[in-house]
């Protein structure tokens, strides 16, 4: 998947907390190891993290999963929306400190079968027609 980093609106901060966000072919990941001296969100704040995804990459995305086994920042379920082709990481009031980490796993449709083109089967009659005549044959004889 691959995300797009829309800016930030004129009047904030560009970074409150530094971050490393890696996204790979199915998940993406949220690394406070850089994070020092901060340890708690301001609560007069909505932060959360928005990934903007391209539309043709969006269309397959069917969900946004918490991989409870590595993270370690308290999300929960409510916390984490994809919403048409943006995914929305509400990390609010949690606190945090550089042993803070959180994977996404991301979810998408399976490729749908290639379906055979009806140009084929003029070609596989042929095939079962001279399968039938060479059985006749061999009949007759």
């Amino acid at each position: 998947f691959q995300w797009v980093d829309t800016g930030v609106p004129p009047g904030f901060a560009s970074s409150l907390v530094d971050v490393a966000i890696d996204v790979g072919a199915d998940f993406l990941t949220i690394d406070f190891t850089n994070s020092a001296p901060f340890s708690l969100f301001a609560t007069g704040f909505k932060n959360t993290y928005v990934f903007t995804f391209a539309s043709s990459v969006a269309l397959n995305i069917t969900d946004a999963i918490i991989d409870t086994n590595v993270t370690t920042l308290g999300l929960t379920d409510g916390r984490v929306t994809f919403s048409g082709n943006e995914l929305f990481v509400n990390v609010q009031s949690l606190p945090f400190d550089t042993s803070t980490f959180v994977r996404i796993n991301l979810t998408s449709e399976e490729a749908v079968a290639a379906v055979p083109l009806p140009a084929g089967l003029p070609l596989l009659l042929l095939g079962l027609l001279g399968i039938g005549l060479q059985a006749r044959r061999k009949k007759a004889a």
